[in-house]
């Protein structure tokens, strides 16, 4: 077998980039292509090839649906693999070849006002080519039961198959540990947006504050503009919400050790990467009961209803007050996340693609 998997070029290897990259590393024979990438741009992993920006005045365009599909007619694969569904419709003009697809969420359904109009339009334009696909991979049952709701995908066309998590991600000790936060630390990961509710811990820090414990909250990747709101929306101090900007996946591990909750009470998600990789560097997770977080956290987290922030506060203040359920959501957290690793995600993918190629030659 040999697959060909297609995703956009970009020069922060997160999400989606590195969902690609963990494939391309562990399933033999592969070839990662990454499309409109900037002229110079160098290789991230082994067996990795770029097809640069054409310079046109519309290089964008002209990449996706004339470029692209022509170098992939001449591509030396048996089999394509879209890692986002936005590279369906390139991948069915140049159609030669067996295609998997993975949906990794359906957020412009769940949470349309997000985003820019032009986004959420263009990104539903291209789910409505999902279904052409010869098999689907959804990473998580929730996503797939969306999949089949939202977009009337038979269910027995999707496969789940879950992310892993990275190594790195686990308990560091002292000597390597050299982020200090404040007292009672609440981590969040990702920039404020209605459907990570922020404002929902926020104001539970508000209940915890009335119960005399003064948390901080600190937010992964957003910046000083993106926590203004926030800040101005809570009656306590807002210096104890602290953005910390963008940082790598190192100093990310960093911040997940040194916090002492990790707060993920989302309203959506298509996996939910923080639970797993708070629970692989030791730290109790908090989140919510909805969408595909019980699924992921299984029986390793508490869970809050998101639209309480007493319930939320609640949570957070058992972990931060409370050593046995703070001992105990460490452990089973530990073992959980060792269930999800990139091995396990790369044996299960082979096996859709053999199910896609069975299902073209029919």
């Amino acid at each position: 077998m040999n697959p060909l998997i297609v995703s956009k070029y970009t020069d922060r290897i997160h999400g989606i980039p590195r969902y690609a990259s963990e494939l391309s590393r562990l399933i033999g024979n592969s070839t990662l292509l990454r499309y409109n990438a900037p002229e110079g741009a160098q290789p991230t992993c082994q067996h990795e090839v770029y097809h640069e920006r054409p310079n046109t005045p519309a290089p964008d365009a002209i990449g996706k649906f004339v470029k692209h599909p022509l170098q992939l007619t001449r591509a030396d694969a048996d089999i394509y693999h879209a890692a986002d569904p936005r590279e369906v419709l390139p991948l069915r003009m140049a159609r030669r070849r067996p295609l998997v697809t993975t949906l990794h969420d359906l957020i412009v359904y769940e949470f349309s006002n997000a985003f820019k109009r032009r986004w959420t339009a263009l990104s539903r334009f291209y789910l409505q080519f999902l279904d052409s696909s010869d098999r689907i991979i959804a990473v998580s049952e929730s996503t797939k039961r969306d999949a089949v709701d939202r977009l009337g995908i038979s269910p027995e066309k999707i496969d789940v198959v879950y992310h892993g998590i990275d190594d790195r991600f686990q308990p560091l000790s002292s000597e390597r540990q050299t982020l200090e936060l404040e007292d009672d630390a609440v981590l969040m990961v990702g920039r404020p947006q209605p459907r990570k509710n922020h404002s929902g811990v926020a104001a539970a820090l508000e209940r915890l504050d009335d119960r005399g414990i003064e948390s901080h909250l600190y937010i992964v990747g957003a910046d000083s503009a993106d926590v203004e709101q926030l800040r101005n929306s809570v009656k306590y101090d807002g210096n104890r919400i602290h953005p910390t900007g963008y940082v790598d996946d190192h100093r990310l591990v960093e911040y997940y050790n040194a916090a002492d909750v990790v707060a993920v009470p989302s309203y959506y998600e298509g996996f939910g990467f923080p639970v797993l990789e708070a629970m692989a560097c030791e730290t109790p997770v908090v989140t919510s009961d909805r969408s595909c977080l019980p699924e992921i956290a299984g029986d390793a987290a508490l869970f809050v209803e998101p639209d309480d922030p007493g319930a939320i506060a609640d949570g957070i203040e058992a972990v931060l007050r409370d050593r046995v359920v703070s001992s105990e959501l460490q452990q089973a957290g530990l073992e959980r996340a060792k269930s999800f690793t990139w091995e396990r995600t790369a044996e299960q993918t082979r096996l859709s693609y053999q199910r896609a190629i069975d299902t073209y030659a029919q």
